[in-house]
């Protein structure tokens, strides 16, 4: 069974000019129930639009998309959205804002403290979660959104951009924590990034998408253990696989192949 299942997925949306525009036609992803999958593709060919519709947001025009063999709900999808700044909130604590989806339940003190001490004890926080979010680095933040989607034991992630409003230093550290987190909850994952070395530095797979009508044109498998391993940058096995990546992207991928 898939974890994320996308089949056969066709979708229009209104351009600026009224016209419809095909963005995916009879599109097709798989991903496997613990496998963190990276989307890279061109600017404009649907990579949030894709997420939308995985999240249950934007319906397809045709086709199905299965969470676990079952259609996207409210419940089973965690959505980490590009603008984690304004997706804290302020005057809540770090622990209080992770807490927040749990807080519009039923659900007893009790167990939600105890859902609680089972994240920070697995993901071992490494910042104080009386801070607030002001108090934080924007790494730091980020992380903070990843952890208050997963509190609700969500079937499936969905992360858009995680690092494009971070500076380096903030880029590498949520690259290291992201990987362990992601890794530790067995669930999956897909994260929309536009960088290929922090996509390299996170994901076990990455399917880079044509122009539109968008499909997946190539998938490439990342061995995230050797790149932990050998972190510097230039080493052989990233620079080649990123040197691949890059030509693909460079040729600029028609939506129906080369001739």
């Amino acid at each position: 069974m898939w974890g994320i299942d996308i089949k056969n997925v066709t979708k229009k949306v209104k351009a600026s000019d009224g016209k419809s525009e095909l963005i995916f036609e009879n599109f097709n992803l798989q991903v496997k129930e613990s496998e963190v999958v990276g989307i890279f593709g061109p600017n404009g060919c649907g990579k949030t639009t894709l997420l939308n519709m995985i999240a249950g947001i934007v319906k397809p025009d045709s086709g199905e998309i299965l969470i676990f063999a079952e259609k996207p709900g409210r419940k089973s999808i965690a959505y980490i959205f590009q603008d984690y700044q304004n997706s804290l909130f302020p005057w809540l604590t770090v622990k209080d804002n992770i807490l927040f989806p749990l807080s519009l339940t039923k659900m007893k003190r009790e167990a939600i403290n105890e859902k609680f001490d089972y994240l920070i004890d697995t993901v071992k926080v490494p910042f104080d979660l009386d801070k607030y979010p002001y108090q934080l680095s924007g790494g730091q933040q980020q992380y903070v959104s990843i952890l208050r989607g997963l509190i609700s034991d969500p079937m499936a992630m969905l992360i858009d951009e995680p690092f494009s409003a971070l500076d380096y230093s903030n880029s590498l550290w949520l690259m290291e924590k992201m990987a362990e987190i992601l890794k530790n909850m067995r669930i999956p994952v897909i994260i929309v990034a536009h960088d290929l070395d922090h996509l390299m530095r996170t994901v076990e797979r990455i399917c880079f998408l044509s122009e539109k009508p968008t499909r997946v044109v190539s998938e490439t498998l990342i061995d995230v253990n050797n790149l932990k391993r050998n972190c510097k940058l230039d080493n052989l096995v990233f620079r080649e696989v990123k040197q691949e990546l890059t030509k693909l992207y460079s040729r600029k991928v028609p939506a129906y192949g080369w001739n």
